[in-house]
């Protein structure tokens, strides 16, 4: 099950903090996007099968797609952090989404999730976008307090994500 979570305005955003051997990149400077991405987000998941017809499917060749708002963190030019703005739909002039956001592994807890989170909201706000959504999923407890800490608020939809959303309260308190 997917969880809602809204940032009503992009006021206020931290600065983006890029740790000492990373680099922040868009997808426009990625080489084969379809084979990259598709490899970095299963290896960041585990639980994806994503491939580069997918991704070329379901994001690329969309109309909503921009590929200077997809935003990758490479080390030693692999990508090992992204996420990426979406528009639901390509009239979409008020929300955008804050899609996929992914870390792989070891290189987990550095603030790598957070530095493409932030860029993300940052190109949001660039293009003219007010507020932001992005689901996730009730067993994902450092994603959902990284986005807490980004101003992010639980939007239950109905009364089975509200009860989702009492659980991680109360593991989140429990922590």
């Amino acid at each position: 099950m997917n969880i809602l979570m809204t940032r009503p305005n992009l006021c206020d955003l931290p600065p983006v903090i890029i740790p000492e051997g990373y680099k922040l990149v868009t997808a426009c400077e990625i080489e084969n996007l379809p084979a990259v991405w598709s490899r970095a987000i299963n290896e960041a998941f585990g639980d994806q099968n994503w491939t580069e017809e997918y991704v070329l499917q379901e994001f690329i060749t969309r109309e909503q797609f921009d590929p200077a708002g997809a935003f990758f963190i490479l080390y030693e030019g692999q990508p090992v952090a992204m996420a990426f703005k979406w528009r639901d739909t390509p009239e979409e002039r008020v929300t955008g989404r804050v899609h996929y956001v992914a870390t792989v592994g070891d290189h987990r807890g550095k603030g790598l999730g957070r530095a493409v989170v932030v860029t993300v909201l940052n190109s949001m706000r660039e293009h003219g976008l007010s507020r932001a959504v992005l689901t996730t999923q009730p067993y994902r407890l450092p994603a959902i307090r990284l986005y807490m800490s980004l101003g992010f608020e639980p939007t239950p939809r109905n009364e089975e994500e509200q009860a989702a959303w009492q659980e991680v309260g109360e593991k989140l308190q429990a922590r």
